[in-house]
């Protein structure tokens, strides 16, 4: 069915329609339901309550036979930027999973910037939903800018091995939730280590969690890494978390190195860390050996790192191009890098046409560093102009 033809369901507000029946080409819509306002003009979504949810769901109920409920496969709601909704849409939206799903396969809940909810709405919404969730295989979970949220709100993994032994895909947004931090970080490495075995591609956002420190992330590293080695595609991102230093990196990096050699794709975003230096980079490089033939995307982003100098990415930089031969996509971020010269554009030539590659894709951001001249990266992309394909993206 033509999703322009799909007719809107619920009652609309602000002279926008709030609530929509979103369908599928691929599909029969009536397996597909979203509930979104990201296209909603931030004042309106800001104006939208409890009140509204519920006669939401009333309205829905109402329209949607209940055997429609009961094949519903795919469920999206997104509520981010709605800060006054509070724990008790939590609760309404718990209860109807429980009295209308069953066959659940993919849940998306976006709670972005819902600052009056908080750990005890989300223990409820679990409580209600953790029994519908046989058949999970996609999850994702936006708790990010979530103020009230501590590390109590990671329950909403309290699963048992039974609800998660199909989960392939997990996605957890846990950015600026500020009284996220160590504790939180070892429930999500218990929860993963215990039960996912058929995970494939997990992504885990802690950026600007300060509580997260080198211990933390020392002990979610092993529990992640030795329990789900099965990993094909792996993305962390604790960026702005300042207490992380070369230790934790290290031990991520160590683990990571010798467990998941099953990876395909690999993105560590450790931005604005100020405590990474050349050290963590050198260990990197050490760790990650020739045998990582499997790896097919490697995206490590530094940006804001000013004690990396010439000497950390350059060492970084002719690992990932001299031990990862078979690596098709590279993208290095070190921008505002001020400790960075020159010398490492000519660096970057030089090892490129020094050492076979198989790499067809090289993005590299070295913006924000006064010393960067358009000429050298001009001299650059005439340098690899005489080595075969590769796609540059550089950005000064």
């Amino acid at each position: 069915m033509d999703k322009a033809k799909i007719p809107p369901i619920g009652r609309s507000y602000h002279t926008t329609t709030l609530l929509q029946i979103v369908g599928d080409v691929k599909e029969k819509w009536e397996d597909y339901f979203i509930f979104k306002t990201s296209e909603i003009q931030t004042f309106e979504r800001r104006t939208i309550t409890d009140a509204m949810v519920k006669d939401f769901w009333r309205d829905v109920s109402g329209k949607i036979r209940v055997h429609k409920w009961k094949h519903l496969s795919h469920l999206k709601l997104k509520f981010d930027q709605c800060p006054r909704i509070t724990n008790q849409t939590l609760r309404t939206i718990g209860r109807k999973i429980k009295e209308n799903t069953t066959n659940l396969s993919k849940l998306s809940l976006n709670f972005s910037g819902c600052v009056s909810i908080n750990d005890q709405g989300m223990e409820e919404m679990n409580a209600n939903i953790r029994n519908r969730l046989n058949n999970l295989e996609n999850c994702t979970i936006d708790l990010s800018s979530c103020e009230e949220m501590t590390n109590k709100s990671l329950r909403i993994l309290d699963f048992n091995h039974r609800q998660l032994a199909n989960l392939r895909q997990l996605n957890l947004n846990c950015a600026v939730s500020m009284q996220i931090g160590n504790s939180g970080l070892k429930k999500v490495s218990s929860k993963l280590g215990q039960h996912l075995k058929s995970l494939e591609k997990l992504k885990l956002d802690f950026s600007r969690c300060y509580g997260i420190t080198d211990q933390g992330l020392e002990l979610f590293s092993q529990r992640l890494c030795r329990y789900q080695s099965s990993i094909q595609n792996l993305s962390l991102t604790f960026a702005g978390c300042a207490q992380i230093s070369d230790i934790g990196f290290s031990n991520l990096t160590d683990q990571i190195s010798h467990y998941m050699t099953d990876l395909k794709c690999l993105a560590l975003d450790l931005s604005d860390c100020k405590n990474i230096t050349d050290e963590g980079l050198l260990n990197f490089g050490q760790k990650f050996q020739d045998r990582e033939k499997k790896l097919e995307s490697l995206r490590l982003l530094f940006s804001q790192c000013n004690k990396i100098t010439d000497k950390g990415f350059q060492a970084l930089f002719s690992s990932a191009i001299a031990n990862l031969t078979n690596l098709p996509n590279l993208t290095l971020d070190l921008s505002y890098c001020y400790r960075l010269t020159e010398s490492s554009f000519t660096f970057i030539g030089e090892t490129i046409m020094k050492h076979p590659t198989k790499l067809k894709q090289l993005k590299i951001d070295l913006s924000g560093n006064n010393l960067f001249s358009s000429k050298a990266g001009n001299e650059l992309r005439r340098t690899l102009r005489g080595k075969p394909p590769i796609k540059l993206t550089l950005k000064l």
